[in-house]
């Protein structure tokens, strides 16, 4: 399984690869701060966006099991953080909220290391300044 993890999603020249490696970046962070910043009692905006990144998923033609197996591989991360909300009161509804939110930031991200290569991203850090 570990090879599985190590492959490189395949690259093709569809949607947002032809589009700069900073606008990428940036529109990649748009939509996790979009993400971050929703209110935790909006649940219909959170499966707007939980929605609106997987079809960004499918029109950039991800292949799922690629993207599937990384999730798999990061969200005990997610999980883990979020054990600590069930210690408060309506820890669950919190706890949901906040698994929810850390998955949909993990799929973006994972979405731009899908279409953009680690030199590009930092090529596009280095262009937009940051840090410094």
């Amino acid at each position: 399984m570990l090879h599985r993890l190590l492959e490189v999603a395949p690259r093709r020249k569809v949607g947002s690869y032809r589009h700069p490696p900073v606008a990428r970046l940036i529109l990649t962070l748009f939509g996790v701060m979009l993400i971050v910043l929703l209110p935790r009692t909006w649940w219909w905006g959170h499966v707007a966006a939980v929605g609106a990144v997987l079809l960004i998923a499918r029109i950039l033609r991800i292949p799922w099991p690629w993207l599937g197996l990384r999730l798999l591989a990061l969200e005990p991360i997610a999980v883990g953080s979020a054990l600590l909300m069930l210690l408060q009161p309506n820890g669950v509804m919190i706890f949901l909220g906040t698994v929810l939110k850390s998955t949909s930031c993990l799929v973006c991200l994972l979405l731009l290391s899908a279409t953009t290569s680690f030199n590009d991203i930092l090529r596009a850090l280095a262009r937009l300044r940051v840090p410094g």
